[in-house]
């Protein structure tokens, strides 16, 4: 990364927390969804920019997703923000179907945290692979 795309990055940064501190002071409905699809499209819109990924996301798009989300369709748990610093495992979380593709339209969802943790950068093969040895370590115990 050259010195020109590393301070480009820092403003970037600089003024998507400059945003974020004002939401909060004016009391902008926080804890609402649009305020969560305000403050989720400034992280990944950083993000996307960081990693040179495409992104054409837009907040109504992102508190529209959130809106329709209710349950993780990937681990049946109920979706709930938490409120303060850092999110819990039931906190609506945005994912990338396919990573490579970026923050676009139709390549995004909302899962919970948690299992967009576990996701992660599993291959699918990866995850077969633990899933079988669960349940031969499950089947060998009894």
């Amino acid at each position: 990364m050259t010195e020109d795309q590393e301070r480009e990055r820092e403003r970037e940064f600089e003024r998507f927390y400059l945003a974020m501190m004002r939401d909060k002071k004016k009391g902008r409905d926080y804890g609402t969804n649009a305020w969560y699809a305000r403050d989720q499209y400034r992280r990944k819109r950083l993000e996307a920019t960081r990693r040179g990924l495409p992104f054409d996301l837009t907040a109504a798009h992102i508190e529209e997703l959130l809106d329709d989300a209710t349950y993780c369709p990937a681990l049946d748990i109920y979706l709930m923000r938490s409120e303060g610093q850092g999110g819990s495992d039931d906190t609506p979380s945005l994912d990338r179907v396919e990573p490579e593709l970026g923050y676009v339209i139709g390549n995004v969802r909302v899962i919970s945290w948690r299992a967009n943790k576990l996701k992660g950068d599993a291959t699918l093969d990866e995850f077969r692979g633990i899933l079988n040895y669960w349940e031969d370590h499950i089947r060998n115990r009894k």
